[in-house]
């Protein structure tokens, strides 16, 4: 089973998993809030035939910040990045916007247990994880550099050649 394989190989997992409990871990693991490795677990046939549920849209981010391509993001100043996939999720414009959205995140995250006595604090957000390496589930949120218009021309001040 490709969850003990994963065990095995050394990939720390959000529940104790054994040989015994594996499968329905995995079977538990088809609810997107219930994630075995950090990733909601889908059986193909599911998939195939489009019986499953994804986790609800994120109610902290508006319809503007929804993910685009990159050299579209005209004011976006973090991103949201899936640091295995390298996919970008989102982009914010603002260190708040981005902050609501990991509350939200890790709110919703079975990695991240109560007892995990970490500051959740903007700060701490900022530090950790804006100006850190700190992730959930594998998901970052990092800065980047608005894109850079190119460079328009000064008129000239010199008179055109005479004929």
């Amino acid at each position: 089973m490709a969850a003990l394989a994963l065990l095995s190989a050394g990939y720390q997992c959000e529940w104790e998993l054994t040989e015994q409990n594996a499968k329905s871990r995995v079977d538990v693991a088809r609810e997107p809030k219930k994630l075995l490795f950090g990733y909601q677990w889908i059986p193909m046939d599911d998939l195939k035939s489009g019986k499953f549920k994804v986790k609800e849209a994120d109610p902290f981010v508006s319809n503007s910040e929804q993910k685009v391509p990159t050299n579209t993001f005209t004011n976006v100043f973090i991103l949201k990045e899936d640091s295995v996939s390298g996919a970008e999720i989102r982009g914010f414009d603002s260190e708040e916007s981005a902050y609501q959205d990991w509350k939200y995140e890790r709110t919703s995250s079975v990695a991240v247990s109560e007892e995990n006595a970490e500051d959740i604090s903007f700060s701490a957000f900022v530090k950790s994880y804006l100006d850190g390496q700190a992730s959930i589930n594998g998901v970052i949120w990092k800065r980047v550099l608005p894109p850079i218009s190119p460079a328009v021309p000064e008129p000239s001040t010199s008179k055109p050649p005479s004929l």
